[in-house]
């Protein structure tokens, strides 16, 4: 090699030494430079649509002294976060993809390049308890221990892509995987609440298994109640539940008992249905067991109603209640 040829090559060396390092996280050819300690996280790392995001360098390694960070959002240079290992963000529309890239620079020139993305999704968790409540009940049937419960997963993933595009896997209390693991399109499943804490979960998947997101609801702690209505012969089932003290009027009364949110399978099965007056158990015609029709005694007086519902076999299902009559 010519004396020139030598001091082309050195001068070659030289020039590409002197060039900017770019490294990206998911590239492994970091020419020399230990980024095993250099990290970009992200948080809520699954979020939805226009929730506030923090990202987050985390950076270990002695030997890179940070001199500069640069943050970029969609290419765009975020001057209010230069030299700052945290910047704030908002995420997009559902299905809009955000990219995001940090760069850091120490002393020498050198430059790391750590770069993300974040995709929008919006998961929600609808819960259905099949549970029993009067027709003029205004709310929503509430679950309760050992009743059953349907959960509907509402996906918004932007651009009219439908629930059944996707798979999803349910967890019930972190360890129990409902229906077996992961189930292509199927955004519902019936379940029994359990009777300890009660935490549902749902993972979001696509169908080559890539994980999009997820969401979590806590199970209302419930208890099955009793309540007590009039019926008239004239105008039905009344609305207004009795109190404590009911008198009784010459005509005497039919009271009808409502157990409240207990399942309607145990009302439709075989239920232990119990009224007990003054401390003695009433038989009760089987076209209506949740009724009863007393006449007013002779004497005056007070005595108490209680009734009490009970699927024998299910014992998280159960409830009672009582009302004093006077007369």
């Amino acid at each position: 090699m010519t004396i020139s040829a030598k001091k082309y090559a050195i001068l070659l060396v030289i020039m590409l030494l002197s060039l900017p390092f770019f490294v990206f996280a998911q590239v492994s050819n970091t020419g020399g430079l230990d980024t095993s300690q250099i990290s970009l996280s992200l948080y809520p790392t699954s979020p939805k649509p226009h929730e506030e995001m923090k990202a987050k360098v985390i950076a270990y390694n002695p030997n890179f002294f940070i001199k500069e960070i640069q943050w970029f959002l969609n290419g765009e240079r975020q001057t209010d976060f230069d030299d700052t290992r945290e910047m704030k963000f908002i995420a997009g529309n559902a299905g809009e993809t955000t990219n995001l890239e940090v760069r850091l620079i120490n002393s020498e020139g050198r430059i790391i390049s750590l770069s993300n993305s974040v995709t929008p999704i919006y998961i929600d968790i609808i819960l259905e308890a099949d549970t029993y409540v009067p027709y003029f009940y205004q709310g929503r049937p509430l679950a309760t221990n050992g009743s059953q419960a349907r959960a509907t997963a509402l996906v918004d993933y932007g651009n009219g892509v439908r629930e059944d595009s996707f798979a999803f896997k349910w967890i019930l209390d972190k360890l129990n995987v409902l229906g077996g693991g992961i189930l292509p399109g199927q955004s519902n499943i019936l379940f029994e609440v359990p009777m300890r804490y009660g935490l549902l979960e749902v993972e979001v998947y696509t169908e080559d298994g890539q994980f999009v997101g997820e969401a979590e609801i806590s199970l209302p702690r419930v208890d099955s109640e009793m309540h007590f209505y009039e019926r008239s012969s004239l105008y039905g089932l009344q609305n207004k539940s009795l109190n404590n003290d009911v008198y009784i009027s010459n005509g005497g009364i039919t009271i009808e008992g409502a157990p409240y949110y207990i399942s309607t399978d145990t009302l439709l099965g075989n239920p232990e249905i119990v009224w007990n007056i003054g401390y003695e158990d009433v038989n009760t015609p089987p076209t209506n067991p949740l009724s009863i029709s007393l006449d007013r005694p002779q004497a005056s007086g007070e005595t108490t109603v209680n009734l009490s519902v009970t699927d024998p076999d299910n014992f998280l299902q159960m409830t009672f209640g009582k009302v004093k009559l006077k007369y």
